[in-house]
């Protein structure tokens, strides 16, 4: 009886800690499950621009084959004009996907009162919403970093084959590739738009989550009254500039072309070319930029505004 007693004991399982739940993390995940749409749309801009290398081999080929006998500066304006292409057209993709994304975070769940289920379990709203503006603004620039860096590759590695084919080195393609610079110079930019533009992603997650149905007529038409509204009630416009440098101008300030004879600004982010892109990053204007931190904080209010709508709102 006391071996047998002893030999259970021996065997017995050791007590292990339960694992954490971790629901911010889950819920960021499901965000990805139901919106497969943020990896897919910037999948497929990566791969149309190699379609369209593939389809235009023939034209491409010969412009490569121009390419060896550029000055170096040249042949670095071209690859990086290359390259800077790509990224500039998946950035923009998922833009447009975010948008979208936003303006049906809250208001589908509330839709197709799947909002009951989730509600159900333990995750609180503010995590739930939390998890819907990490997705929207970090989660996004990672995939586009990720789509942009294999798409640049692949489009690296098909001129090489069209280069050697055409009997052609592809050396200078290779040692133009300014690589850790337009990678560095695309997180930053990540980063960058991922906080400038916070106030509008709070501002359609708030939409979201109020608005009964058409959320992109709400959040287009309501700053649209409000400008007009001030510009015939009292005659000034300083909505329209406020929503005009938040949208177009203000991202210019984390990139800044200056003068190669004088310290001085000569041109936004449009002005400067792909190959200028690791030099003109701005860190220090752009963090210190006074309206950055201003529309960090109405972005909050909105979130917050988000997290309690979301709590108390019904399902439609």
């Amino acid at each position: 009886m006391n071996a047998a007693t002893e030999t259970s004991e021996s065997f017995e399982a050791p007590a292990t800690a339960p694992r954490p739940v971790r629901p911010f993390y889950w819920s960021v995940r499901r965000e990805l499950w139901e919106n497969r749409s943020l990896w897919i749309a910037p999948a497929v801009a990566g791969g149309v621009a190699i379609i369209a290398l593939i389809l235009n081999a023939m034209h491409l080929q010969e412009g490569l084959q121009a390419l060896s006998v550029l000055n170096p500066e040249k042949q670095r304006m071209f690859v990086s004009g290359i390259y800077g292409g790509i990224a500039f057209l998946i950035t923009m993709v998922m833009n447009i996907t975010v948008f979208f994304y936003l303006l049906d975070a809250l208001q589908g769940e509330r839709k197709d009162r799947s909002v009951l289920f989730w509600k159900s379990l333990p995750v609180s709203d503010t995590t739930a919403v939390l998890g819907k503006v990490f997705t929207a603004l970090a989660v996004s620039g990672v995939i586009v970093i990720a789509v942009t860096l294999a798409t640049q590759l692949l489009v690296l590695l098909i001129a090489t084959v069209l280069l050697m084919i055409g009997g052609v080195s592809p050396g200078p393609l290779w040692s133009n590739v300014d690589a850790f610079q337009l990678t560095v110079a695309l997180i930053y930019a990540q980063i960058a738009l991922a906080l400038w533009y916070a106030p509008v992603a709070g501002w359609l997650l708030l939409v979201s989550a109020w608005a009964k149905r058409v959320t992109i007529l709400w959040a287009v038409l309501t700053p649209i009254a409000i400008m007009l509204f001030e510009r015939v009630a009292i005659g000034t416009h300083y909505v329209s500039d406020l929503l005009a440098y938040r949208l177009r101008e203000g991202a210019m300030t984390a990139f800044v072309r200056r003068s190669r004879d004088a310290d001085v600004v000569i041109g936004g982010v449009n002005s400067i070319a792909p190959r200028e892109i690791f030099d003109a990053l701005n860190p220090v204007g752009f963090f210190t930029n006074p309206w950055l931190w201003v529309g960090l904080v109405v972005a909050a209010g909105f979130i917050a505004a988000a997290i309690w709508m979301r709590r108390y709102r019904e399902p439609i």
